[in-house]
């Protein structure tokens, strides 16, 4: 755990985005901590996201350089409604003057909030005493699951979008590529379809021409009665 701890505050040192993925279902109107980072010592919450249902809110919890707790209310309805969803939590400019925190459910931005306070940096002294924690095991207790949970420290909002298989419009060179790949396999089944038309009505015309040699029309009459 130890060992966890301090990777994840040598990578928040030097990256300017951290990515909180998960894929997870709740029942309606429940919730629960999805990922956090504790003090074992006092239960400091050095950083902490939960979901709760009741009011479809998605909170940040991280402890300030000043010492105190900020909390970051993110709106989305429907998160706790049954069904699974896709949840990106994107922590940028941990290395600016200001913090933001952006909100992604199933592929699309949710909230956002901006000009928050920077998280403050876990001593080193304190690394034994901090504790990664997720909510498998409470989300289950709820009869609700969590499929997946990663932490991303770094990268940009392209690469982790691929990692939940969501091409986001904002990104060229993702929307580019899935473009080209669509024109190419439209392309390809336009010459198809194309080719399969032209044999079809080449078929066609053999056919009528066989009808009309094995069932020749009859002469006009050109007599009167006899």
């Amino acid at each position: 755990m130890v060992n966890v701890a301090h990777k994840i505050r040598t990578e928040l040192l030097t990256v300017n985005d951290a990515y909180l993925l998960s894929t997870f279902r709740l029942p309606p109107k429940q919730g629960g901590v999805l990922f956090g980072l504790y003090s074992k010592k006092d239960n400091t919450r050095w950083l902490e996201v939960s979901v709760v249902g009741k009011i479809n809110k998605v909170l940040l919890r991280y402890l300030r350089e000043d010492g105190k707790l900020h909390v970051v209310n993110l709106q989305h309805t429907g998160l706790a409604d049954g069904r699974s969803h896709t949840v990106i939590v994107r922590l940028s400019g941990l290395r600016a003057d200001a913090l933001s925190v952006e909100l992604y459910v199933d592929c699309k931005q949710a909230d956002a909030s901006a000009g928050l306070p920077q998280i403050a940096v876990v001593p080193q002294a304190e690394l034994e005493a901090v504790e990664v924690r997720t909510g498998q095991k409470a989300y289950q207790r709820l009869q609700g699951f969590i499929e997946s949970m990663k932490l991303i420290l770094g990268g940009s909002m392209s690469r982790v979008g691929a990692l939940s298989e969501c091409p986001f419009q904002g990104d060229e060179s993702i929307h580019s590529a899935v473009t080209g790949v669509l024109n190419s396999i439209l392309g390809e089944q336009t010459k198809a379809l194309v080719t399969q038309l032209t044999l079809f009505n080449k078929v066609l015309m053999e056919l009528r021409e066989d009808i009309r040699d094995q069932c020749p029309f009859p002469p006009t009459p050109s007599g009167g009665l006899g």
